[in-house]
């Protein structure tokens, strides 16, 4: 495990080539010989390694471009363990915020390098800077910062399952429904009762004429 201590030179914010910042740090190892740059936070939510990346790195990167040609951020991918499509992009943002590289003038993807990097150099080296221990994740040395959109969101409060109530009787102020009870109606005579009674009475009538005759 690298528990090589590191000291914090500077943090600062660096405007994206789109829209949002990051955030990234400056650091150089104890023996004042080399120089780190870590990016640490991204405004939006794009993903990042937040790793060490070496300046002399970096340098070597810049190496192969002849003369004052533009070069585009693609170039400094390979001085990330991680494989991040943004890592080159950010570390560009980073490079331009302390004036070492400049937007090319027709192309606002495409920077120039400027200023005067061996004096950068060692005006970072010459800097006291804070202890700094980073912590090693895989194949990488990352940050000890947690990266602002990487942070774990809270959890909503579980909410209370409600517990059925035994019934009760009707809340105070509202009026209780009464039960309407209608008369039952009555039965209809069934067919054999009709048929005697129809029968009864015309025995009476026969009888009637019978007596008038």
């Amino acid at each position: 495990m690298n528990n090589t201590p590191y000291r914090l030179i500077k943090t600062e914010r660096a405007r994206k080539t789109g829209e949002g910042c990051i955030t990234y740090a400056v650091l150089k190892d104890a023996d004042s010989q080399g120089i780190y740059f870590i990016i640490l936070a991204n405004d939006g939510a794009g993903q990042f390694s937040s790793e060490l990346v070496s300046f002399d790195k970096i340098e070597q990167c810049l190496a192969k471009v002849q003369g004052n040609k533009p070069v585009a951020a693609k170039l400094f991918a390979t001085v990330f363990v991680g494989r991040s499509s943004n890592n080159p992009g950010f570390l560009q943002a980073a490079l331009r915020q302390e004036y070492l590289l400049m937007p090319a003038a027709d192309a606002s993807h495409l920077h120039t390098v400027t200023g005067n990097w061996a004096e950068w150099k060692r005006n970072i080296l010459a800097q006291e800077g804070q202890p700094y221990t980073p912590l090693v994740k895989g194949a990488g040395v990352v940050a000890s910062t947690t990266p602002a959109d990487t942070k774990a969101k809270p959890e909503p409060p579980a909410q209370e399952t409600p517990i059925p109530e035994a019934d009760s009787a009707a809340p105070k102020g509202k009026k209780s429904r009464k039960l309407l009870i209608l008369p039952k109606k009555p039965a209809e005579p069934e067919a054999d009762a009709v048929d005697s009674a129809e029968s009864s009475s015309m025995d009476t009538e026969a009888a009637s004429h019978d007596d008038a005759a």
